[in-house]
């Protein structure tokens, strides 16, 4: 819900708003631009995400007990953080 709030209003509003209230900071400014397009990335984190775990992979170190931290880190990072890096 968070996500497609941040996506439907308009980035220039947003950092005018912020910039406005906060003062003009160049720290600021840099930090607006780095959280510009967050959501992009999340969604798809949350499709491969979802899709690397519905392989075959990950179930047999859940089923023996591993961790979900585990689960995730070993199995399911390595397989989407190439996708998330590249874009």
């Amino acid at each position: 819900m968070l996500i497609d709030f941040h996506a439907s209003v308009p980035f220039l509003i947003v950092a005018l708003a912020v910039l406005a209230f906060f003062g003009n900071s160049l720290v600021l400014f840099v930090c607006l631009m780095g959280l510009n397009s967050w959501e992009r990335y999340a969604r798809i984190a949350r499709g491969l995400t979802i899709a690397a775990t519905s392989r075959v992979m990950p179930a047999p170190s859940a089923s023996f007990g591993a961790s979900s931290w585990r689960v995730y880190g070993v199995h399911v990072l390595p397989n989407i953080a190439s996708t998330l890096i590249v874009p």
